[in-house]
């Protein structure tokens, strides 16, 4: 990861920088930043620092960012809701109209669309995986 990482930076600025982000990142594991470079890094530093964090890996945390509405809901997009309350709703092009859900997540994107509870977001990383044995790279 490391390696891949350092050759996108000194593309940075350059006429290859699109292409070598692209060739590197894909071909870089999956892992979260603190195990690939982290755990890995022999001299660390730290500085305290008094700033709002979030650990933004989860739809969940759009509602610790975003500011909900008088029902809970936090929208963006072409959306309207109808006895809806609790919803995390992130919308594209379409028009997405919400009736009678509680605690469910959508999210609408140019080729895919997300519906789940809340409670299962945890289990989108399985229809990732299912992405990838069904060779369904596109949505990745």
């Amino acid at each position: 990861m490391y390696k891949g990482l350092e050759q996108i930076q000194s593309a940075i600025g350059t006429d290859e920088q699109q292409m070598v982000l692209e060739q590197e990142f894909n071909k870089m594991e999956s892992q979260s930043i603190d195990y690939g470079i982290m755990e890995r890094a022999k001299d660390i530093y730290i500085l305290p620092g008094a700033f709002g964090w979030d650990d933004v890996g989860s739809w969940l945390a759009i509602e610790r960012i975003k500011k909900s509405n008088e029902f809970g809901n936090v929208v963006d997009g072409n959306v309207i809701t109808v006895n809806t309350h609790n919803c995390i709703i992130q919308g594209d092009r379409k028009l997405i109209a919400a009736v009678g859900l509680k605690d469910i997540v959508v999210v609408d994107t140019e080729d895919a669309i997300l519906i789940c509870e809340k409670d299962s977001t945890g289990d989108i990383k399985r229809v990732l995986e299912n992405l990838k044995i069904c060779n369904r790279d596109e949505y990745i």
